[in-house]
């Protein structure tokens, strides 16, 4: 249906293709389902752009299991885009009860920074560009969003979560599923969302 609908990319949060950090991490999927995920998009009846999220500095993560996951994230034919980010340790979340950043079983920051520099250099290695800070990608699979996110341009974004950037507002979805059906059934008129404040040199940008 989502294809029917004109879906043409899908995003993974595999995070990891080490099962055993899967499961230290708190995960709920496993890497058997990773495998059927990425087995399941590329068997879709019209071709897809996937792309996948790894994420760095996981509790026991290694930088052996990091560059392991690296080279099983590009092996992947059918995935065109892989998007890294270093984990960040959030006050009142669960992380952030159980673990501080920098002190074990964290790797230290020297060890995430390292981590930052294998995957560019493993990723442009496989014929992925290294185009923005967390993002890579095969040749012609740059990612529409992201371009469109950090040049400040309008975009609808659906689900729960979910924030569009429309006329110079941000308009955030419910974050639960009652809140998203009610809005869904009687979404707010643009004109009540309040536009960020004015920034003194303009929107921000990136360059």
């Amino acid at each position: 249906r989502y294809i029917d609908c004109g879906v043409s990319r899908v995003s993974l949060g595999v995070q990891s293709f080490d099962a055993e950090l899967l499961t230290k991490a708190g995960r709920a999927h496993s890497l058997q389902d990773v495998h059927q995920a990425l087995a399941l998009l590329d068997s879709a009846p019209r071709r897809l752009q996937v792309s996948i999220d790894l994420i760095s500095g996981l509790p026991f993560q290694t930088m052996d299991s990091w560059t392991q996951s690296l080279a099983a994230a590009s092996q992947f034919s059918h995935v065109g885009h892989i998007s890294v980010y270093d984990l960040q340790v959030e006050q009142g979340t669960a992380f952030g009860r159980w673990y501080k950043s920098g002190a074990a079983p964290l790797p230290t920051e020297g060890s995430a920074a390292d981590m930052f520099r294998a995957a560019s250099s493993s990723l442009r290695a496989a014929g992925f560009d290294h185009y923005e800070v967390s993002s890579y990608a095969r040749p012609g699979q740059r990612c529409a969003h992201n371009r469109a996110y950090w040049s400040n341009q309008p975009f609808w974004g659906y689900g729960l979560g979910a924030t569009s950037h429309v006329e110079g507002a941000r308009l955030p979805r419910p974050r639960t599923m009652r809140g998203y059906s009610q809005c869904a059934a009687s979404p707010p008129p643009l004109q009540s969302v309040s536009p960020p404040p004015p920034h003194p040199a303009g929107p921000p940008r990136l360059a």
